[in-house]
């Protein structure tokens, strides 16, 4: 009996791991590929960052056999917690070797154009994975059932395609789309063949990691990250993140005390605001402090547009 397993080392076969932000539809289409509902599937778009979810199986339930690794929020841009580049490192750290064959990266046509935060998911997707992970990757288009209107729909197809090559500057001839209809494995035909043809890599950071931990076998995350140039990247990407977000409070806290009198409902939202603006810093300056090593994967719910 098919299950979901939470522990990259149980990944029995070639892997496919999807990729995108929550509520783009990557449970769908997870379920859809195992032929069977295992992926925790809802529109919301909360999530934690420490969830793998892995599958064992075969295409559409009888064709090549997959392991098929399921990222919820683990990329997401927003909801971030001091704890995701812990979280980074465990996947990169216990990455099966030459098992990795394709990456499915999720591109709703709900919501307007594509977004800045896009352009960084992808950013970070290539350094965690390499420079050559277009090579594996097939870009799904997704939630077309949520979209009202065919033509809208198209239209957004092709601004998806433009935006890759246009703000993503990926290279046009190597982009491989397909666009995903809900519940019909029809419309992932393509992943099945492009599987069976591609060859298998490594993720970069992932050979990176375990090279230094082999030098260094008592580093912690810290040290890890300073030492490897994609988590640096990837973490001050996140503290200019977290740098915006305090600065705009702390506009907000000066816009409220600057007015004489407060009513009730906006004195609860200066002391919020007040409240928000310290966590995030004790975020920023909280280093994990964790040795590599022993730090495990651990896990909870699911998450994607239906």
């Amino acid at each position: 009996r098919m299950k979901l397993l939470f522990d990259l080392q149980e990944a029995l076969h070639e892997i496919l791991i999807l990729l995108g932000q929550t509520g783009g539809g990557k449970s769908s289409i997870a379920n859809v590929i195992m032929g069977k509902k295992l992926f925790g599937e809802s529109s919301s778009l909360k999530s934690e960052t420490d969830r793998l979810q892995i599958a064992n199986g075969n295409f559409f339930g009888n064709g090549t056999p997959v392991s098929t690794i399921d990222t919820p929020g683990f990329l997401d841009s927003e909801n971030r917690s001091a704890n995701f580049m812990k979280d980074i490192i465990a996947i990169m750290k216990d990455f099966p070797k030459d098992k990795l064959k394709l990456v499915i990266i999720t591109l709703p046509l709900t919501g307007n154009k594509a977004t800045e935060s896009y352009g960084k998911i992808i950013d970070e997707i290539e350094l965690l994975l390499g420079p050559q992970f277009l090579d594996h990757t097939i870009f799904v288009t997704t939630c077309e059932n949520q979209v009202k209107d065919p033509k809208l729909a198209e239209q957004r197809k092709n601004e998806w395609r433009e935006w890759l090559t246009t703000h993503a500057y990926l290279d046009a001839s190597k982009i491989r789309m397909c666009n995903f209809i809900y519940d019909d494995p029809s419309s992932l035909s393509m992943i099945e063949d492009a599987f069976k043809q591609f060859s298998t890599f490594n993720p970069t950071t992932s050979e990176k990691m375990d090279a230094y931990m082999k030098a260094n076998p008592h580093a912690t995350v810290d040290e890890a990250i300073k030492n490897i140039e994609e988590f640096t990247k990837i973490r001050k990407d996140y503290e200019d993140r977290i740098n915006d977000l305090i600065k705009d409070k702390e506009e907000t806290i000066k816009k409220l005390q600057e007015q004489e009198v407060l009513s009730g409902r906006m004195q609860m939202r200066l002391d919020d605001t007040l409240k928000e603006v310290e966590k995030l810093k004790t975020d920023l300056a909280n280093r994990p402090k964790e040795i590599v090593r022993e730090i495990h994967h651990h896990h909870s719910g699911g998450g994607g547009c239906s």
